[in-house]
């Protein structure tokens, strides 16, 4: 019961200081309450977004770089000089492209993510 009392005593006798130190308590634990429920709403804002997306990819050959690399890999005529352009090499470098494999895809898809 002493110690009470004396509590009691010190609180009356410092209010300024005691008040002081409620309001700076208040202040700190009203910051917290603020962050945690903005870290929450952020947490669950992130998990609804990735719920609702949807990733699509689409896989293309780029025929521009592989008619200069056809035009790259030509060979010199007699005179030198580079040969025109094949259209019959360039329809059988197409025509050799295979597609994809769904293990190939599944490799990108891991890769990418």
């Amino acid at each position: 019961m002493y110690i009470f009392k004396n509590a009691l005593k010190s609180i009356a006798r410092s209010k300024g200081r005691n008040i002081l130190i409620g309001i700076i308590v208040l202040v700190i634990s009203v910051a917290a309450c603020i962050g945690l429920s903005i870290r929450n709403a952020a947490e669950d804002a992130r998990g609804a977004t990735m719920e609702g997306i949807s990733i699509t990819a689409q896989i293309s050959i780029d025929r521009s770089a592989m008619m200069s690399d056809i035009r790259e890999n030509m060979q010199p005529n007699s005179e030198g000089e580079r040969s025109s352009f094949d259209r019959d090499s360039f329809t059988q470098n197409m025509n050799a492209i295979k597609e994809l494999t769904i293990e190939e895809m599944e490799t990108y898809v891991e890769w990418i993510l």
